[in-house]
C-alpha cells in the first residue's frame, strides 16, 4: 500500500485508519489481502459495493474488478434502490465503471416509482436539488428514447 511507503503519517506510524468503513468491510478486506478467498458468490450487494469503493479508494485493482463483476452479475431485480442511486453516484465519472453505471441508469430507468419513494432520492433532492433533476433529466430522457 502506497499509504506505508510514502512521507505520509501512516508510513510512520505503520497505522492506517479506515475510518469509513464497516467492521465487515475492513474484515474482508483484510482476509482478500492476505490471499483467503472471500464468498463472492453469497455477496450481499452493499458489501459488494463498499468493497468496491474501498479497493477504488486504496487502489487494489484485483478486487475492485473482482467486485464490478460481482455487481454486474447480480439480476437487476434483485437491487435495492438506494443501493442503485449510490452506485450510479459512485461510478458516473469513473471512466473504467461505465458498464456498472450504465446498469444502475437502466435499474433505476425501469424503477421510477421505487426511486420517487427511495429515501436516498428524497436525501438528495432536498441537499441537492440540482444533482437530483440532471439524474431525473437523464432518466426522462432515457424513457423516451
Amino acid at each position: 500500500m502506497p499509504l506505508l511507503t510514502t512521507g505520509l503519517k501512516e508510513s510512520q506510524t505503520k497505522i492506517i485508519e479506515l475510518t469509513d468503513l464497516s467492521d465487515n468491510v475492513v474484515n474482508e478486506l483484510l482476509s482478500y489481502l492476505y490471499g483467503q478467498e472471500i464468498n463472492i458468490s453469497q455477496m450481499h450487494h452493499a458489501m459488494a459495493f463498499e468493497l468496491l469503493r474501498a479497493a477504488h479508494k486504496y487502489n487494489i485493482v484485483s478486487l475492485e474488478h473482482d467486485m464490478m463483476e460481482t455487481l454486474l452479475s447480480k439480476a437487476d431485480v434483485s437491487y435495492e434502490i438506494d443501493i442503485v442511486l449510490a452506485l450510479y453516484y459512485f461510478t458516473v465519472n469513473i471512466e473504467e465503471m461505465h458498464a456498472l453505471c450504465d446498469k444502475a441508469i437502466n435499474i433505476l430507468k425501469k424503477n421510477p416509482e421505487d426511486l420517487e419513494s427511495s429515501s436516498a432520492y428524497r436525501d438528495l433532492m432536498e441537499k441537492d436539488p440540482k444533482e437530483a433533476a440532471k439524474l431525473a433529466f437523464k432518466l426522462l430522457r432515457l424513457v423516451s428514447n
